[in-house]
């Protein structure tokens, strides 16, 4: 059988062999800052991006509760008692995103009970005494990321009682609303608002038999805070 013989082969020709790609002692440190750069640069990158947090967002539908003070007005008046509300709220934003600022516009329901509220308009010592209230109104607010100061604007209806005497009148009253407010967002569910709302209820008739013929303006003013749970 013939033998085949191996020739040493020199350190020196190995790296002829290999040419110009293989790796060399001169490129050696920085194929291991690439190599390092690829296996810690990946991950931090990754991290980094997961810890952003996420823009906040008003789009969604909400409810909530309230509570505060309504004051009766008239044109004509003598006195003016004012009382505590507390009450329910439901509705929707929309938030649309510009290039400068960020509109939220959004639809609202809410309904009130008032205790001991009641207006006595001159020259006749009759009273007039709303117990519920409802609204259904539009908001359209500029949103600074949390927070949403906002105009609403909407139809009113008001249960109210007119006594005078012995004689009382109990009807629905319904009319106008304006306010503005501003909300803030304590965290993506829970947001806290004030507002202040002017009902313009129209005229009311005069309950006492002397005034029958007598209609008075009756409007009233709220000022509530509340709390919203988003979904």
């Amino acid at each position: 059988m013939d033998k085949i013989a191996f020739s040493p082969v020199t350190a020196n020709s190995m790296a002829r062999r290999c040419g110009t790609g293989g790796i060399t002692a001169s490129s050696l440190p920085l194929t291991i800052a690439a190599l390092a750069l690829v296996l810690f640069a990946g991950p931090a990158a990754r991290a980094q991006t997961r810890e952003q947090p996420r823009a906040f967002s008003w789009t969604g539908p909400y409810i909530g509760l309230h509570g505060g003070y309504a004051s009766n007005g008239n044109a004509e008046r003598v006195k003016i008692d004012g009382g505590l509300l507390a009450g329910l709220q439901a509705g929707y934003n929309l938030e649309v995103r510009g290039s400068a600022m960020t509109a939220v516009f959004g639809a609202e329901i809410e309904a009130s009970y008032l205790w001991h509220q009641a207006s006595r308009p001159a020259p006749l010592a009759g009273m007039i005494a709303p117990q519920w209230h409802g609204a259904a109104k539009l908001r359209y607010g500029l949103a600074f990321d949390r927070l949403l100061p906002f105009a609403t604007a909407g139809l009113a209806l008001v249960r109210r009682e007119s006594i005078s005497g012995d004689l009382s009148d109990s009807r629905w009253q319904a009319g106008y609303l304006f306010g503005a407010g501003v909300e803030y967002a304590l965290t993506d569910t829970i947001s806290i608002k004030a507002e202040y709302n002017y009902l313009m209820l129209g005229k009311v008739m005069g309950a006492y038999p002397l005034e029958f013929l007598q209609t008075r303006n009756f409007s009233t003013e709220n000022v509530k805070l509340g709390l919203n749970l988003h979904f």
